[in-house]
C-alpha cells in the first residue's frame, strides 16, 4: 500500500504508560500499518515523568510505520483529537481514531477498514464503530452490523467528507441548529444537551462530533457485538464513564466481516434504546418529592380549619404544636436540611441556575456545604489548564477581547474586549510620565493582569503585587517568581501607584471594609471593574453555580447598588475619574431588577 491508500490509526496519548502498552499490543496483534501518535504535553508538572515514558514507548515502537507527534503544551482532550484527526484527514482520505486507554480484539482493524473501503461514497454514512453494548444493540441484528443515529467516540473511524464542519462548530451550536429542525435534542439521551453545553469549558469534544451526525442525518455502522473495550474506568481515565454501566462482558472474537454489507438504515429501536441507556439520572430525590406532599397535606388542613375561630386566632407556632406532634416536625426539619444542604452533583448541579437571587443573603453560605468559595482545587487545576491559551492568546497583534476562560477560537468576545480596553485606559493613565509603576492586583488569581500589562506597556518596568485565595496565590508565584503574590491583606501595609480590582471586590461580604483598605493602599488611582450593578433596587446578594467552567464549587457575590457604592467610596476620599460599560449582563434568576458589569476609574484625593 502507499501512503496515500492506507487506512491509518490516530492514536492519542497522556500520561498513562501502562494503559498504553496494552493498547498498543492490540495494534500491533491487529498487524496496523501505520500509526500517528499524538503526545499531549504534560499539564501539570508532576506528569512530566510519565508523559517522558509514554513518548519514549511510542518511539519504540519498531512493528509498522510511526508519525510521532510530541506536543510542547497541553492542548487537553477535545483540543487534541479535534486538531490532530483534522491534521491527519488532510493527508488521508480516512482514518480509525484509539485512544491510549481501548483494547480490542484481534481482527478489529480489518473489519472497520473494511467498512470504511465499502461505504466510503455513501454519504448517508458518516462513521464506523468498534464499540457498542448489550444495553444499546437491538436484539434482532444476529451476526450482522446496524447502523445508530447516535456516533461514537470508542475506537471510530471516518472519512474527510465526514469530518468536514466540525472545527468551525461546537456542540451546543449544533445542538440549537437541530432544534431549529425540528430535532429533539434529546432524542438519543439527555446526556447530550448537558454535555454541550460546557463542551467549549470542559474541553470535550465527542458531543460535538455526536449532533453533527444528529443534524447531518448520519449514520454510524456499529458491530453486533463490542470488539473494543474501555480499560480506563479510573480517575485518571481519558473516557471517563462509570464501568458499572459501561463495561461490557468479556469480549468475543471479532464478528465475521459481511459477505453483503447492509443497506445505511438506522436500526429503528437505536434512539429509544439510547434514551434508556444515556439519560441522566432523576434531578429531584425522594425525600424532597415526600416534603412537597407534607407541605401539600398542612395547607389542605389549614384551609379546612380556616372557618373555626379558636384556629383562626392562633398564631402559626400554637396551630403547628397542636396539631403535629413535636416528633413530625423534628423530622420534617431534618430532611429538609439534608434537601437543602446535600452537595450537588452532577446533572443536578447543572440544571440549577447558574446565577441565582438569594433572598436570604449571605446567611446562605452556612447552611449550604457546596458554597465552597473560591479557594477549590479545581479551581486552580482549570487555571492551569487555561493558562497556555491565554499566554498565546494575549501575545501577537491579534484583538485583545480575551477572557482567561477563552479558547483560541475567540479573540473577539466584545465583553472582553470592553474589559481590556477600559483597563488599558486606566492603566496608561497611572503611567502617564513613568518609567516604572508599583501595582496591586486585588483578587489577581494566578497574575492574567500582569501579563496583560506586560503587552500593554512594554517600555514601564512594572511592580507586580497580587492578593488571592492560598491555592491561587502559591502557583502565580511559581508563574513570576519575581513578583509578589500573596493570600492575606499583608499587601495593604503599603501604597501603589495602580490599584486594580477586577471581578473581586463584590465576592467580599463585607465590601465597604475591603473598599476602605483598597483606598488606603492607593496613592494614584484605583480601579473597581467588572463589578455587577443595579440602579433601582437597593444591593442584593446572589449566588454563581460555575460549573460549566470546570469549576466545582458556588460562591456568593453582591450585586451593588451604584449610587451606595459610589457614596461609600465618596465618604473615602476618592474622586470618579471615568466610568465604563462593560457590557456583560448576566441573567440572574429571580432577582429585583437585572444587574450590568461596570468599572469605575477613581483618583485619590491628595
Amino acid at each position: 500500500m502507499t501512503l496515500s491508500t492506507t487506512i491509518p490509526i490516530v492514536l492519542f496519548t497522556y500520561a498513562r504508560p501502562d494503559h498504553l502498552r496494552r493498547t498498543l499490543a492490540c495494534l500491533r496483534e491487529n498487524q496496523v500499518p501505520l500509526i500517528y501518535a499524538f503526545s499531549d504535553g504534560p499539564r501539570t508538572p508532576d506528569k512530566a515523568p510519565l508523559v517522558a515514558q509514554v513518548r519514549e514507548i511510542l518511539r519504540g515502537i519498531d512493528w509498522c510505520e510511526v508519525v510521532l507527534c510530541e506536543r510542547e503544551e497541553n492542548l487537553g482532550l477535545g483540543r487534541s483529537i479535534l486538531t490532530g484527526v483534522s491534521e491527519v484527514l488532510a493527508q488521508h482520505e480516512m482514518c480509525i481514531v484509539f485512544e491510549d486507554d481501548l483494547i480490542c480484539v484481534p481482527g478489529t482493524y480489518d473489519y472497520l477498514a473494511a467498512a470504511l473501503r465499502h461505504y466510503k461514497d455513501d454519504l448517508r454514512v458518516m462513521s464506523v464503530t468498534g464499540w457498542t453494548h448489550p444495553l444499546v444493540t437491538p436484539e434482532d441484528v444476529g451476526d450482522r452490523p446496524y447502523f445508530d443515529g447516535r456516533a461514537e467516540c470508542l475506537v471510530w473511524g471516518t472519512w474527510r467528507r465526514a469530518w468536514q464542519g466540525m472545527m468551525e462548530q461546537d456542540g451546543r451550536t449544533l445542538m440549537l441548529a437541530c432544534e431549529a429542525k425540528g430535532i429533539d435534542r434529546n432524542k438519543y439521551g439527555s446526556d447530550l444537551p448537558a454535555m454541550a453545553e460546557v463542551e467549549r469549558q470542559k474541553n470535550i469534544w465527542a458531543v460535538r462530533w455526536l449532533y453533527h451526525h444528529i443534524l447531518h442525518g448520519g449514520l454510524c455502522l456499529r458491530p453486533p457485538w463490542s470488539m473494543v473495550e474501555h480499560i480506563g474506568f479510573d480517575a485518571q481515565a481519558t473516557n471517563a464513564r462509570d464501568g458499572s454501566k459501561h463495561r461490557n462482558p468479556p469480549l468475543k472474537p471479532c464478528p465475521p466481516i459481511p459477505a453483503e454489507w447492509p443497506e445505511p438504515v438506522e436500526h429503528p429501536q437505536c434512539p429509544e434504546l439510547a434514551r434508556r441507556f444515556y439519560n441522566l439520572p432523576a434531578p429531584r430525590p425522594i425525600t424532597e418529592r415526600w416534603l412537597n406532599v407534607l407541605k401539600r397535606e398542612i395547607k389542605a388542613m389549614v384551609a379546612t380549619l380556616a372557618d373555626d375561630p379558636t384556629i383562626r386566632d392562633m398564631n402559626r407556632k400554637e396551630f403547628v404544636k397542636l396539631f403535629i406532634p413535636p416528633l413530625a416536625v423534628r423530622l420534617a426539619r431534618r430532611l429538609r436540611g439534608r434537601v437543602q444542604t446535600a452537595p450537588l452533583r452532577g446533572a443536578r448541579a447543572a440544571a440549577r441556575p447558574k446565577w441565582e437571587y438569594i433572598p436570604e443573603g449571605w446567611a446562605y453560605a452556612r447552611s449550604h456545604p457546596e458554597v465552597k468559595g473560591w479557594n477549590v482545587r479545581d479551581v486552580l487545576e482549570t487555571y492551569k489548564q487555561k493558562w497556555p491559551r491565554f499566554v498565546a492568546m494575549v501575545q501577537g497583534t491579534g484583538p485583545l477581547g480575551v477572557a482567561h476562560e477563552s479558547d483560541l477560537a475567540s479573540r473577539e468576545d466584545i465583553n472582553s474586549h470592553n474589559t481590556m480596553m477600559a483597563f488599558a485606559y486606566a492603566l496608561t493613565l497611572a503611567a502617564s510620565h513613568k518609567d516604572a509603576l508599583s501595582m496591586l492586583d486585588w483578587g489577581g488569581g494566578i497574575g492574567h493582569y500582569y501579563l496583560l500589562a506586560q503587552a500593554l506597556l512594554p517600555d514601564v518596568r512594572i511592580e507586580y503585587h497580587c492578593k488571592d485565595v492560598p491555592l491561587l496565590a502559591e502557583y502565580g508565584a511559581t508563574l513570576f517568581p519575581d513578583q509578589h503574590f500573596c493570600s492575606d491583606e499583608s499587601c495593604l501595609a503599603r501604597t501603589y501607584d495602580f490599584v486594580l480590582a477586577s471581578t473581586s471586590l463584590h465576592y467580599s461580604e463585607d465590601w465597604q471594609q475591603v473598599l476602605a483598605g483598597l483606598a488606603g493602599a492607593t496613592s494614584g488611582y484605583l480601579y473597581i471593574t467588572r463589578l455587577p450593578t443595579v440602579a433601582r433596587v437597593p444591593s442584593y446578594v446572589f449566588i454563581q453555580r460555575p460549573y460549566a467552567y470546570g469549576y466545582n464549587t458556588e460562591y456568593l457575590g453582591w450585586c451593588l447598588n451604584k449610587a451606595e457604592f459610589l457614596g461609600e467610596a465618596g465618604r473615602l476620599g476618592l474622586t470618579l475619574v471615568r466610568e465604563f460599560v462593560i457590557g456583560e449582563q448576566p441573567p440572574i434568576a429571580n432577582a429585583p431588577e437585572p444587574c450590568q458589569y461596570r468599572g469605575f476609574l477613581f483618583r485619590r484625593a491628595s
